[in-house]
């Protein structure tokens, strides 16, 4: 089974996201993330941290497996967690993973 991915940093990057995953992305839409807002920067890299009325743009990207994930776990380290969050695209809400900033 497949699952979502939103990416509002680096990994909307498609060398980035290949030399990640190992492959090219899948289909992938402008999404937006609710409650959520661009912060500090860890080692200067992107990171969102949960904030009420905060709006992230990113990219939803489909077709993410298992495997995936796990590189895109170690890719991210431990100063990112990754949730599941809700994001809206197409006018429409669908549920994704993305890795926001540790407190």
């Amino acid at each position: 089974m497949s699952e979502l991915l939103f990416a509002y940093g680096s990994l909307k990057d498609e060398d980035v996201f290949r030399a990640v995953t190992g492959h090219d992305r899948g289909e992938s839409r402008m999404a937006r993330l609710n409650g959520y807002a661009m912060g500090e920067t860890i080692y200067g890299y992107p990171a969102i941290w949960p904030k009420e009325h905060g709006i992230v743009h990113g990219l939803l990207i489909d077709g993410i497996s298992g495997e995936d994930l796990t590189r895109l776990d170690s890719y991210e380290g431990v100063e990112y967690k990754r949730v599941l969050v809700e994001v809206r695209v197409d006018g429409e809400m669908a549920s994704a993973w993305v890795y926001v900033g540790k407190p």
